[in-house]
């Protein structure tokens, strides 16, 4: 960190930092540990003002809830996110235009991804067994196809967009779960949408 920084930038810039590190915001305890601040309460100070400032986004609610707006990223030096469209639960991928959706940002770890890429929330509990939960954000690259192994978005046969590890079996094709209250779901015609290639979290379970 730069040495002329002040402390409320290094608060920023550890958020940052940890985000980037680890997929998901550092707590009020790591934060503290990280910059030697002993109180919680002065970890809060920082936040309240950084939040006030418009550098932070906070959901007061769960313990990790935490973004760098761009205005935040600017202060410390960071050139402004990319933006990807978001697919919301209302949004019915058939009739999904991403020109009108509404849009989040690209962490930079994605950037490195050409074609077009699209977010959506893990929409249930399927995939727990790997560590990805419902409610989780997903980042997408758009494909038709992939390889065996590969955590892919998939339509099922009611047109509802899943989230399944995907396999070709002969004439058939097996998207499979990782959860065992959930059973595999095979099919004839390859609906691949895309490719799970990252994922952010805004909260530990």
């Amino acid at each position: 960190m730069p040495r002329n920084e002040t402390k409320q930038l290094k608060v920023l810039r550890f958020i940052y930092e940890k985000i980037q590190q680890n997929g998901f915001p550092p707590t009020v305890r790591e934060i503290g540990d990280g910059l030697g601040l002993s109180s919680p309460a002065t970890v809060h100070g920082y936040l309240k003002r950084l939040e006030a400032k418009y550098y932070i986004k906070r959901d007061s609610t769960k313990p990790r809830a935490l973004e760098i707006t761009n205005a935040g990223r600017e202060m410390i030096g960071i050139k402004k996110s990319a933006t990807i469209p978001y697919l919301t639960e209302n949004d019915a991928w058939l009739s999904f235009q991403p020109d009108n959706a509404l849009q989040t940002n690209l962490p930079d770890s994605l950037t490195r991804y050409t074609g077009e890429l699209f977010a959506m929330d893990m929409p249930d509990q399927s995939m727990n067994g790997i560590g990805i939960f419902q409610g989780d954000t997903l980042y997408i690259h758009q494909q038709n196809d992939a390889d065996n192994g590969e955590i892919v978005a998939y339509l099922n046969t009611h047109q509802q967009i899943k989230i399944g590890r995907f396999f070709r079996e002969r004439a058939q094709y097996r998207f499979q779960p990782e959860n065992q209250q959930f059973i595999p779901e095979i099919t004839f015609q390859l609906n691949i949408i895309g490719r799970v290639v990252g994922i952010f979290r805004t909260s530990i379970y």
